[in-house]
């Protein structure tokens, strides 16, 4: 499966009252084994472009801190976002705080449930994530969001 057809297939099971794991499940469970694994290879490269250092900033700020020992689930997170919030986050993370649901969970305190291992290689440099002056730079429009004034 190449990348095209893979977003095509996103967007085609796209509801914004299911949780894209839901809308998704009866068409993979139709593909054949072949179909399947094409499918989560596609999803693993496009998953793995995105397992750096300023992106996981963005599993920081919007779930109120991102331990090691949590699942490596948050590159799932940009992918479930569709095509192009996709490819906007890929290039700048910083592009998600006008994500509609990044807003509307920065708004009401929510945390999000991406989050990733810091086991998980990462292909930029790492910094103090507890730095706000360094949050600040990094994602400046989502630390905005997700940062109180007394930290920053």
């Amino acid at each position: 499966m190449d990348t095209e057809a893979f977003w095509r297939m996103l967007d085609a099971e796209e509801d914004d009252d299911t949780p894209l794991a839901n809308s998704v499940t009866g068409h993979l469970a139709a593909m054949s084994a072949e179909e399947f694994l094409a499918f989560e290879h596609c999803c693993s490269r496009l998953r793995d472009a995105v397992r750096r250092w300023n992106v996981w900033t963005v599993a920081y700020l919007t779930g109120g801190g991102c331990s090691d020992d949590r699942l490596s689930d948050f590159p799932a997170g940009p992918v479930a976002l569709r095509c192009e919030s996709y490819e906007r986050a890929a290039i700048c993370p910083d592009s998600l705080a006008q994500h509609p649901a990044v807003r509307r969970a920065a708004a009401t305190g929510t945390r999000t449930s991406f989050s990733m291992r810091t086991s998980t290689s990462c292909r930029d440099e790492s910094f103090d994530f507890d730095d706000a002056d360094q949050m600040l730079r990094r994602p400046p429009r989502l630390a905005a969001l997700h940062l109180s004034p007394e930290t920053g």
